[in-house]
């Protein structure tokens, strides 16, 4: 299947790696939405192999991570997931700035990677961070907020009191 997959798309895009990078992406997508975790996990992979060879792969280069990083997920392979976002953060920061909507969704991953990790105390951090920048970019309390709100209020409870952000918002 591996060499079937690549001969194929190599044959069908020869020479557009933006355009090859985003058909693994997507196709990468739907294996996984489909629970092909092994598939999807190939072709993110590739994805991303193309995303640093590409001149301004920067975003793609962080998306790709993003997604490796669900399957790590996934698999409970949390310091590779952890990682993989890491990376991820970085290349979107230095691309977009840290006010950014992407800076927040991947420090809320951060988060929810920690806590299937059991990291509580690490969570708790990351969620604030992404509250903290949330804000300020939105400057009201939707849905993803509360949500957050609520997961750092879960966490307080068993890591220590953090009672004065909650108040303060």
């Amino acid at each position: 299947m591996k060499k079937i997959l690549s001969v194929s798309l190599r044959h069908i895009l020869p020479g557009r790696r933006d355009d090859l990078w985003k058909l693994y992406t997507e196709i990468g997508a739907l294996a996984y939405q489909r629970g092909r975790y092994k598939i999807a996990h190939l072709l993110f992979f590739r994805a991303r192999k193309l995303a640093q060879r590409m001149p301004a792969g920067a975003l793609s280069l962080a998306a790709s991570q993003y997604n490796l990083a669900l399957i790590y997920r996934h698999q409970r392979r949390f310091r590779k997931a952890m990682a993989a976002l890491k990376q991820s953060l970085c290349l979107i920061k230095a691309e977009l700035g840290i006010d950014c909507p992407r800076v927040v969704m991947l420090l809320d991953a951060l988060g929810d990677t920690c806590v299937e990790s059991g990291l509580l105390a690490k969570a708790a951090t990351f969620y604030e961070r992404a509250h903290t920048i949330d804000s300020k970019i939105a400057g009201r309390r939707d849905s993803d907020a509360i949500t957050r709100l609520g997961k750092i209020q879960t966490l307080s409870g068993r890591v220590g009191s953090r009672s004065k952000l909650l108040s303060e918002t």
